[in-house]
Order: C-alpha cells, then sequence, then structure tokens
C-alpha cells in the first residue's frame, strides 16, 4: 500500500520497475522536443544507485539462488528415483549431472518462451501452494499410516489440535483448491 501510494496507484506487476524513475527529490524534470517524454535530469548518485539496486536486485537474487534450487531438486528426483540405493548412485557423476540438468533446464527453455515476470510469478506461486499446504499435509497422512503399518508409535508429545488425518485432509483439500483456482485464473487472465 506504501508503494501504490508512492507510485500514486500507477504500479506495475513487478514492484522494483517502477523504481526506473526514482529521483530521491533531487534532479529536474526534462521533456523532449515534443513534450511527449519526461525524464529526471541532474539526479542526485545516490539516488541513481539506490534505483539501479532495486531495479536489478530480483534478477541478481535469481540468479545467485537458481543453482542452489537445481542442485537440490536434482539430488531430491535422484533420491525419488533410486531410494534407498541412492548413496551408491551419487557418487557416479554422469548420473548425478544427468539428474541436476533435468531440474535446471527446463525453467530455462519456460524462460525463453515467457518473458512476463508477473505470469512467472504467478505459476511459480503455484509451488509455493504446494510446498506450503499440500507435502506437509500428505508427509503428515503417509508417515502416520506407515507408523501405524509398523507397529510404531505414531503419537508424540507435539500431538496439538491440528495433528489429525481430518486436519491434515482439510489442508491437503484447502491447498489443492486454492492452486486449481489460481491455476484457472492465471489461464482465464492470458
Amino acid at each position: 500500500t506504501i508503494g501504490a501510494w508512492y507510485f500514486c496507484g500507477d504500479v506495475q506487476q513487478s514492484v522494483n520497475l517502477n523504481w526506473a524513475d526514482y529521483h530521491g527529490g533531487t534532479g529536474v524534470i526534462f521533456s523532449d522536443a515534443d513534450g511527449q517524454k519526461l525524464t529526471w535530469i541532474h539526479v542526485a548518485w545516490w539516488a541513481r544507485m539506490l534505483s539501479f539496486f532495486i531495479l536489478i536486485f530480483p534478477a541478481i537474487n535469481v540468479v545467485s539462488t537458481f543453482p542452489l534450487y537445481a542442485f537440490s531438486l536434482g539430488n531430491d528426483l535422484m533420491g525419488i528415483y533410486y531410494g534407498d540405493d541412492v548413496c551408491l548412485i551419487e557418487k557416479n557423476r554422469c548420473i548425478t549431472s544427468v539428474f541436476r540438468a533435468i531440474a535446471a533446464i527446463p525453467p530455462l527453455i519456460g524462460g525463453l518462451f515467457v518473458r512476463d515476470l508477473g505470469t512467472i510469478a504467478g505459476y511459480t506461486g503455484l509451488s509455493g501452494l504446494a510446498i506450503a499446504f499440500c507435502f506437509p499435509a500428505l508427509l503428515y497422512i503417509r508417515s502416520t499410516q506407515k507408523l501405524k503399518h509398523m507397529g510404531i508409535p505414531y503419537k508424540t508429545h507435539y500431538e496439538r489440535l491440528g495433528s489429525s488425518i481430518f486436519a491434515a485432509e482439510l489442508v491437503l483439500v484447502f491447498g489443492l483448491v486454492s492452486i486449481i483456482g489460481v491455476f484457472v485464473t492465471l489461464v482465464l487472465k492470458r
């Protein structure tokens, strides 16, 4: 809301882009010969640096974290595929590299075709919903079932009101409905 107030309600989807013309109260506005394009000139160096930093921060953040995510996802995919034998397979550099490439290449290809940061953020938000709501609920349900099957006590000292299969199923349904709702909204928006 502060950003909307400062930028007079003309807020772009990626809020960092609103800082492109930030001048920090310094400089003067200049228009071209046609009077069409307005530009700030004689802006203080610190205001330009702040504007530049805010503009490039998302790109720097993605560039620095993408390899970590690809590395972790590749290892997770390898663990899912090989199961208990993953410790032996991890020593094979070729197989490890293939799984990390499987994790890294699809987002890079997707980035070639989808340029709108708002669209990308919308679709990646779907995975955030899955991570926040669906996966923990599925883990709770499956671990409880497995512990019951093995005859191991599944109740712990940390059991609370929300510690039940029913509560986990409710959270799972909420997550799935949220994902479907957001996906339909994103598709219809295009």
